[in-house]
């Protein structure tokens, strides 16, 4: 399974100039990806390791076995792996950005498992000292990408965001093919992250 770890260039003005970060009502095309650059940081380092011991550590582990019950725990029997982060989820993708404004990155994290009708839980992870904290997490999320974006809010101004594109089908539509997607952002708004959906 693909693994892809990012650092994106840091502010809200480099967020809004980059062509490479789609803005609200212009969703990325398909394959898109977040512009890469090398920022160093205090704090912990963002990278696949730290996001493995973040996805186990037990805020996030507890809420998305309360979440989703036991039925994506590793069957009794299967030999151990350290591709697996929890339970039968590996580690699919990792981004690190400044969504706060702070000058220091957040760490994006989304988990995948099973196949195409497996829920998409995905987290935000904030630096506390020298260790990640569990700032957000959406842990039944349906989506089929969830990555560094631009939202442009209701007064024009532009703010770093995470983008989740959300399949939405009809009765007969088959897994592979929804109808049509609508856009989740979830952005900072000075105290906690929030969700806003187009």
């Amino acid at each position: 399974m693909q693994f892809r770890i990012s650092h994106v260039a840091r502010g809200v003005a480099a967020v809004a100039a980059s062509a490479a970060l789609p803005v609200v009502g212009v969703p990325a095309a398909s394959g898109a990806h977040p512009v890469r650059a090398t920022v160093a940081q205090d704090g912990p380092a963002c990278n696949e390791a730290e996001a493995q011991a973040a996805v186990r550590q037990k805020p996030f582990r507890r809420a998305l076995w309360r979440a989703l019950g036991r039925r994506f725990a590793r069957p009794k029997g299967m030999p151990a792996s350290d591709e697996f982060v929890i339970g039968m989820f590996v580690l699919y993708e990792v981004e690190c950005y400044d969504l706060t404004g702070d000058g220091h990155d957040e760490m994006i994290v989304e988990p995948a498992c099973c196949n195409t009708s497996s829920p998409d839980p995905w987290a935000i992870f904030a630096p506390v000292g020298d260790r990640w904290r569990l700032a957000y997490h959406r842990l039944r999320a349906n989506v089929w990408s969830v990555h560094t974006s631009t939202y442009r809010s209701e007064d024009g101004s532009h703010q770093a965001s995470v983008e989740a594109k959300i399949p939405v089908f009809r009765r007969r539509d088959a897994l592979c093919c929804p109808s049509r997607f609508k856009y989740a952002y979830t952005v900072y708004d000075g105290t906690r992250f929030v969700r806003r959906v187009h």
